[in-house]
Order: C-alpha cells, then structure tokens, then sequence
C-alpha cells in the first residue's frame, strides 16, 4: 500500500483500493474492490492515447520559449538568490532541470 504519505495523499479508505494516476499525476479513476478486466483496460488505454499540453506543466507567468525544431519548450523558474533553467518535451512529461545559476 505504500506508505503514510501515499495512504493519505490518496485517501485510501477501504482495502483493495486501485487508482489510475494520469500523466501529470492526477487520478484519473479509481476501483473499489474487485476491478473489471475490460474496464480497467479500456481506461488505460484511454490515458495512454491522451496527449498533454506541455505549457500545462509550467506554472501561469513563468517566462517560456520554443527549442528552434519545436521538440521543446524552455522555461525559468526565479527564486530567492537562484534561477533555474527547465525544459519540457513537446509531447508533455516531466520537467527537466537543465541547471542553475545563483544570484544576489
């Protein structure tokens, strides 16, 4: 079942207990007890044909840029005294730090 932090983050309430988690780590479905082949499948399919937008990764202000062959999009995260340079494909996943620099 994992841990405390995932038991609660999911609010596992009753045992079995079975979660399809979406690319960008929402739930998507959830199965209490027993879970039907076909529908399970077929929702798994369903999330794995979804493609993402990956400016949805990115929070809302932060500066953004395209690769020259469109393959990915760059973007800045500013914090206190560092900047951080990220990039994401164009088909969505997760972002990649690709390094920082620190500031006063």
């Amino acid at each position: 079942m994992g841990d405390d932090e995932i038991t609660k983050r999911y609010s596992v309430n009753a045992l079995p207990v079975t979660y399809l988690i979406d690319r960008r780590g929402r739930i998507a479905a959830t199965y209490v007890g027993v879970v039907d082949r076909a529908n399970i499948e077929a929702n798994i399919k369903t999330l794995a044909a979804e493609t993402l937008d990956p400016q949805a990764s990115i929070p809302e202000g932060w500066p953004v840029a395209w690769s020259a062959d469109d393959r990915f999009l760059y973007f800045l995260q500013k914090t206190a005294g560092l900047t951080q340079l990220f990039r994401i494909a164009a088909t969505g996943g997760t972002p990649e730090s690709l390094g920082s620099r620190s500031h006063s």
